[in-house]
C-alpha cells in the first residue's frame, strides 16, 4: 500500500486485515479515521493487537471526534468483524472516500432491508 497509497487500494467492503499506519502521512491518517468509524459503528472487539508507537493501546473516545486522530505516531492493528457485526450502510458510505467504488448497491440494499 505504500507505493500506491491506501485510498487507492482499500476496499471498505472488506476492511479485515493488518494495518501499519504512519499518522504523519495524511493518507494514513484518513485511513485511521475510517477504521475508527468502523470500530465505533460496528459492534464487537474489532481492533485486535493494536499498538500506538509500539505500546499496547485501546482506541480512545477522543479519536472518534472530528480532528481527534493525532497527526503523528505509528498505529498498528488488525481489523476484524464477524459477519453479524458488519454495518453495510457504514461501509457503503466509506466507499465515497476511496478510489474503489460500489459497482452495484442492490445486494447491500437487499441485505439491509432483510435484517
Amino acid at each position: 500500500a505504500d507505493a500506491v497509497g491506501w485510498l487507492h487500494l482499500w476496499n471498505p467492503w472488506f476492511p479485515e486485515g493488518e494495518y501499519r499506519l504512519d499518522l504523519s502521512i495524511p493518507e494514513d491518517r484518513i485511513m485511521t479515521e475510517m477504521l475508527v468509524v468502523l470500530s465505533v459503528e460496528e459492534p464487537g472487539e474489532n481492533w485486535l493487537g493494536e499498538t500506538f508507537n509500539g505500546y499496547g493501546f485501546d482506541l480512545p473516545v477522543t479519536w472518534a471526534k472530528e480532528g481527534g486522530v493525532p497527526n503523528k505516531g505509528i498505529l498498528t492493528l488488525t481489523y476484524h468483524a464477524e459477519k453479524s457485526w458488519v454495518r453495510p450502510k457504514v461501509r457503503k458510505e466509506l466507499c465515497k472516500r476511496v478510489a474503489i467504488r460500489l459497482i452495484s448497491g442492490a445486494d447491500v440494499e437487499e441485505e439491509e432491508t432483510s435484517t
